[in-house]
């Protein structure tokens, strides 16, 4: 929709040409992407620019074998990506292979630095490896770049993380999970799927922000006493 807004915008206005690109699109996760296919569609010169050495890195970087539903499943999907339930490897490498089949011009590897536009109205991008300018910017940057931490004693140890790659890793140990989103249920759930032992420490006092699968799920597995929860509980320490 972004890029169907911009093509409104560059209707009937001069390419000014040179090394000028029609779209700078920051981030290459789904909305990313979709952006950089529609471009491509539209007949819009881009460039894709990602700071991770990997295409879509939040969901590349889910946790191993995590199963990625695709909700509301009424929801349309109107852009041309495809986006389907799968496992992350299933679907990034699904996505790997579109890019790569179009030729998406993607940068990997270059984090975005300053985004200034000039008195001419285009916008110079400065990343970590170049400069590029173009006449719109598209920020695709979602969340995941920077997670929110725990500002309390001990939150810097290391053996506090803010990343779940694979749950096998901590089978047979005692994990603390601290949240009450989709991330922190699905991976207290997964971890208990290894043989880890988990307590789940939530401040609120549900999960009422999850997934009705996963809220089911939870429950069940609550119930099985396979995981333990510790609603309107907050961290003090590590």
């Amino acid at each position: 929709a972004v890029i169907e807004h911009v093509v409104k915008e560059l209707a009937g206005q001069p390419r000014p040409g040179g090394d000028v690109l029609d779209v700078a699109i920051v981030g290459s996760g789904p909305g990313g992407l979709s952006a950089g296919l529609t471009c491509l569609v539209r007949n819009l010169s881009c460039v894709v620019l990602e700071k991770e050495h990997v295409i879509s890195s939040t969901v590349s970087r889910y946790p191993k074998g995590k199963h990625f539903m695709a909700e509301p499943s009424n929801a349309i999907n109107a852009s041309y990506l495809p986006v389907f339930d799968a496992s992350k490897e299933e679907l990034v490498a699904a996505w790997q292979q579109v890019v790569t089949q179009v030729k998406l011009p993607i940068k990997l590897g270059e984090a975005v630095e300053t985004v200034k536009r000039g008195d001419d109205g285009i916008f110079e991008v400065k990343t970590t490896v170049g400069t590029y300018r173009a006449r719109r910017v598209v920020l695709a940057t979602g969340l995941r770049g920077k997670p929110r931490l725990l500002a309390v004693p001990g939150a810097n140890l290391e053996k506090v993380q803010s990343l779940l790659d694979d749950p096998g890793e901590f089978a047979g140990m005692d994990v603390l999970v601290v949240g009450g989103g989709a991330a922190a249920v699905e991976g207290a759930m997964s971890l208990a799927d290894v043989g880890a032992r988990v307590v789940l420490s939530y401040r609120g006092d549900g999960f009422k922000r999850c997934k009705q699968g996963n809220q089911k799920r939870l429950a069940e597995m609550i119930g099985a006493a396979k995981l333990e929860v510790l609603l309107e509980s907050n961290v003090k320490q590590f």
